[in-house]
């Protein structure tokens, strides 16, 4: 082993290390108080070490003068205080003012005292480097380290370059956590009260590894989530595109790509291609619906899973207009006549029809009266709009209507001319009643050009034909439930 030291103590005599002029310097070492730390002190460690070796523990008193070291092995050795201020043999590098041990004749209570007794309240001892009380291996591995300038740096002697070798320091890294609490006292990224962060590592010595990290949150549309920051040390790498499916017709960004619902119709609704009598399909605001429908069908329940499910009737195609209305026929008030009308309808345009209703003479009355009404309207979705004549806007008579009742009302005296003209909705007591002759003429049954008296009441001839419009009520479903429309005359 002294011949390994000999050789690195060698090889290191060019390898220099003053010691720290830093408050609280550690241990220099430089047992020959020659300014340096080298390897001649690394030698004088050795030959100390050789020295101490030799004393007998059962005999602590070892010498008096010089002369009893006459026969101790080294070269230069001398009498001088050893540890626990015993005299020992030791050799001659050893400068007189370099303490060896612990002397219990020092008491060091100052913090912040710096000489050459006392570092703080430790006691300076420049041989026993590991201050344990002892000279031994471990001291020369320290002072191989000074050698070598290893003085800094995880694992060397002085940590946190602080002065203060670590064997002596009680916070070596220096992260105002003392050692004794400090779960690893030679990392000052880690002590008590530390940030905790995502390494696998216990950064605040609470005995719990990546705690309280929270979540990360990531993604559109569909993939919006959460996931924790931190999973087994490593900071989670939130995926984006977690949970992303094809897009469908939903209003939500199925595929998470910033777009809701992106795609052909052809692709949004594919589930509904093939629907019943659906001629085509497409997304809007998020559903699929169907916007044309097979000749003759129409979709009534707004479903697009079973298509167009209502069937035209026959009397609905080729009525859509009034020049194409159907024609139900004539009625006459004498006697009183009904015409029926049916369809379901569902189109948005409705049915046309036509009728005509007469006026008979009756000779002195009249009970010209029309009346139209629904004798079916499923959940009351049907109205009607009724012309008298033609089916200009001007002859509108009533528009979205479920009944109206229309006749002849002359049986207040005045004159003709204010009296004449076309009937109007009909009240209780109406009709053309107590039609007399002109004091001149006679009556001719159907011609009333000779009624000329200002004293009687003209009973005109009130025969015209009706057009009749039938179509949904706005806000109201269509129905594939056929209605049922009664038109009559003559009846009250």
């Amino acid at each position: 082993m002294c011949l390994r030291r000999r050789v690195l103590a060698l090889l290191l005599l060019a390898v220099p290390l003053l010691c720290a002029p830093v408050p609280f310097t550690a241990p220099c070492a430089d047992l020959n108080k020659d300014g340096q730390v080298n390897a001649a002190d690394l030698q004088c460690e050795i030959l100390i070490f050789r020295s101490l070796a030799l004393v007998d523990a059962d005999a602590p008193h070892q010498c008096d003068i010089d002369a009893d070291c006459a026969d101790a092995p080294g070269p230069g050795v001398v009498c001088r205080n050893g540890f626990t201020k015993a005299r020992r043999c030791l050799p001659k590098c050893l400068s007189a003012e370099v303490p060896v041990g612990h002397d219990v004749g020092i008491t060091c209570e100052d913090p912040q005292e710096n000489s050459d007794a006392c570092m703080g309240t430790t006691q300076v001892q420049s041989a026993d480097l590991n201050c344990d009380g002892t000279l031994g291996n471990v001291d020369v591995v320290f002072l191989v380290a000074l050698v070598m300038n290893a003085v800094g740096g995880p694992g060397t002697a002085d940590h946190d370059s602080d002065g203060r070798l670590n064997f002596c320091d009680n916070d070596s890294d220096n992260d105002n956590d003392p050692d004794t609490t400090d779960c690893e006292p030679l990392n000052e990224l880690i002590h008590s009260g530390a940030q905790e962060v995502c390494n696998g590592k216990d950064e605040n010595c609470n005995g719990k590894i990546d705690e309280y990290l929270g979540e990360v949150t990531c993604g559109t549309g569909l993939c919006v989530h959460n996931e924790p920051a931190c999973v087994d040390g490593v900071a989670d790498q939130c995926n984006p595109m977690a949970g992303a499916i094809d897009e469908t017709c939903n209003g939500v960004d199925d595929d998470c790509d910033g777009k809701i619902d992106n795609g052909t119709d052809d692709f949004l609704c594919n589930e509904y291609i093939g629907s019943p009598h659906a001629g085509s399909i497409a997304c809007t605001n998020g559903e699929c619906g169907i916007t044309m429908c097979d000749a003759g069908w129409f979709d009534i329940n707004g479903l697009a899973a079973d298509g167009c499910e209502c069937l035209e009737e026959g009397l609905e195609l080729g009525n859509g207009t009034c020049q194409e209305a159907v024609d139900l026929g004539a009625i006459t008030d004498v006697p009183a006549g009904q015409l029926f009308g049916a369809s379901n309808s569902p189109s948005g345009q409705g049915d046309w029809y036509s009728f005509t209703a007469h006026d008979i003479d009756e000779g002195f009355a009249e009970s010209f009266h029309v009346k139209v009404g629904f004798l079916a309207n499923p959940k009351e979705t049907f109205v009607f709009d009724l012309y008298y004549g033609s089916c200009g806007a001007g002859n509108l008579i009533c528009s979205s209507a479920t009944i109206i009742e229309w006749a002849t009302d002359f049986v207040i005296a005045g004159p003709k001319d204010v009296l004449q003209g076309v009937p109007g909705p009909w009240v209780s007591g109406g009709g053309e009643s107590n039609c007399r002759l002109d004091a001149n003429h006679t009556l001719t049954p159907g011609d009333f050009s000779d009624d000329t008296s200002a004293s009687s009441h003209l009973c005109a001839d009130n025969t015209a034909t009706f057009y009749l419009r039938v179509y949904a009520d706005a806000g109201k479903k269509p129905t594939c439930v056929p209605y049922k429309i009664e038109v009559s005359n003559g009846l009250d």
